[in-house]
């Protein structure tokens, strides 16, 4: 990948570090709704991590969509032309420097392709600037309302929720010509992209992995045109030619796939506990059971190493969900394996669209309703620490709920009591969260 992939300018503390994709899995069959993925990086010895931490991956935008904007914007012509960035001599912001992310000496077609988000929805401002530029009274009037403050419903429903681009405005305004100075100015920065670690640097000290579903948006809702996500499609593409559609549990690997350039992120609130003695209650489904698999193969050297030959392990609970057993029950062998040699004590599965009666499983919550009184002689007896992964929007709030709906039922808690009671666990970080929307 090309160096200008580094932050531009940049003096910040993040290190980043060279990593090569040698091996990619594909998790899921061809059935399956999303398709997901496992990257194996060879790192280098100066990378360091633990389980619970997320890698970021430094993307550029899709060559096809840049080429599009830059036609678009009327530069294609220039777009290989090396260029100085400079500040207008005669601007408000003389004394302002260059953004960071912005080299000085590049190409337009570089810096829309590594530099520069193409995709986040406009901000107010940036719409503000194509209204300048814009010469239909309609399509005008249109910008005028999406960016004052009357039209905020219509910005939310029609250019955040969708999450239409600068290239999907431009090609829905036709008359709008932007000043491209300026859209350089505003557009924000490409910003790295985190996958949790999937791995233990016990087991594997020079190889990490990280697991992704590969997000496809469709045309529609304003969207003029189907792409992938900007990082997850650029992996998928760079990698397709060497995908395996079978997960083993070996170390071998695949010739060198693909250059990246990753940073660590540390996550010092979902890190295992020191004492091997906890129990641990997981909670992850979908891809949020990725940090988990690096969990249990830690466990598994701590618990094979003489360090810990005469310490007792806390029990491991591990509740994920799926839609289908045969489709993306992912990481199952290695999960099955872990059960096998005593490191995984409970596995939990639910499968959304197997659940035939109100009995069935649907979601992970159902089955920690299911199983109550195991967990809660866990969280009581034994101080056990629980750990949730996925999505924020519903997975997370409804094991919330259900939590205290246990409480309240198994342990006759008053709604307030057992908020207090999850509250407390919270602040006694026995209760960590990592999720996303």
């Amino acid at each position: 990948m090309k160096p200008s992939l580094l932050p531009s300018n940049s003096s910040a503390v993040t290190t980043i570090s060279e990593a090569t994709v040698i091996r990619t899995d594909i998790l899921t069959s061809k059935e399956a709704l999303k398709k997901t993925l496992r990257l194996r990086l060879k790192i280098g010895e100066e990378f360091e991590y633990q389980p619970g931490d997320s890698v970021s991956v430094y993307c550029q935008n899709e060559e096809k969509e840049v080429e599009m904007l830059l036609k678009r914007l009327n530069v294609l012509d220039k777009a290989d032309i090396i260029c100085q960035i400079e500040l207008m001599k005669d601007t408000k912001k003389a004394k302002a420097p260059i953004p960071l992310h912005i080299p000085t000496i590049t190409t337009l077609r570089t810096l829309f392709t590594y530099n520069i988000d193409i995709r986040e929805p406009p901000k107010k401002a940036v719409i503000r600037q194509l209204v300048e530029g814009t010469t239909n009274p309609q399509e005008k009037r249109r910008l005028q309302e999406l960016c004052s403050k009357q039209g905020m419903g219509d910005y939310t429903s029609f250019i955040r929720n969708p999450e239409i681009s600068i290239l999907d405005l431009l090609l829905a305004f036709p008359s709008c010509n932007p000043d491209v100075d300026r859209l350089i100015e505003s557009l924000p920065k490409l910003q790295p992209r985190p996958y949790s670690a999937c791995s233990s640097p016990l087991k594997t000290p020079q190889h990490l992995d990280i697991a992704f579903n590969v997000i496809n948006i469709p045309e529609g809702d304003g969207r003029s045109f189907a792409r992938q996500g900007v990082c997850t499609g650029m992996l998928d593409r760079v990698t397709n030619q060497n995908q395996i559609r079978e997960e083993t549990t070996e170390d071998g690997t695949n010739t060198e796939i693909f250059q990246l350039q990753i940073s660590a992120r540390p996550n010092q609130y979902f890190r295992l506990p020191s004492d091997v003695s906890i129990p641990l209650i997981l909670i992850g489904p979908g891809t949020g059971v990725a940090p988990f698999v690096g969990f249990l193969q830690h466990r598994e050297m701590q618990k094979n190493s003489a360090e810990f030959a005469d310490q007792a392990f806390g029990e491991i609970f591990l509740f994920f969900g799926c839609r289908n057993r045969s489709q993306d029950f992912l990481f199952k062998e290695e999960l099955m394996r872990l059960q096998k040699v005593d490191i995984l004590s409970k596995l939990y599965v639910s499968f959304s669209r197997e659940a035939i009666s109100q009995e069935d499983p649907k979601y992970v919550q159902d089955n920690i309703k299911s199983n109550a009184e195991q967990v809660l002689q866990l969280i009581y007896n034994q101080k056990a620490v629980i750990y949730v992964c996925g999505d924020a929007k519903n997975m997370a709030k409804d094991v919330n709920q259900t939590f205290m709906k246990i409480l309240q039922e198994k342990k006759e808690m008053t709604e307030s009591e057992a908020k207090s009671f999850i509250t407390k666990m919270r602040l006694e970080r026995r209760y960590l969260e990592d999720v996303w929307t």
